[in-house]
């Protein structure tokens, strides 16, 4: 009887040895999934950041190209209202 009781004793010492490495194992695992967490998030936030920061290029970079069309259109332009005063200058001297 004695040798049972020395034995359970050693069992339900064994059992707590490994409950407590369970429940250390498995606070370490949650603090990695929560630090992963945190690491996916910060990408997150640097994807999200990266996207806005394009599109923001992107709708600059279409009106810039709005602006230079606009700009040739203008010189165009201009460069046939002095091809025609300067044909009509060239006429009005002869």
């Amino acid at each position: 009887m004695l040798e049972l009781e020395r034995t359970k004793e050693a069992i339900d010492i064994k059992r707590q040895g490994v409950e407590r490495a369970f429940d250390m194992a498995k606070k370490q695992l949650n603090e990695k999934i929560q630090s992963l967490n945190e690491v996916i998030s910060g990408e997150k936030e640097t994807r999200d950041m990266w996207i806005e920061r394009y599109e923001k290029e992107s709708r600059e970079r279409t009106a810039t190209e709005s602006q230079l069309l606009a700009a040739r259109s203008d010189l165009k332009d201009q460069l046939l209202v002095v091809k025609n005063g300067e044909i009509k200058n060239s006429t009005l001297s002869r």
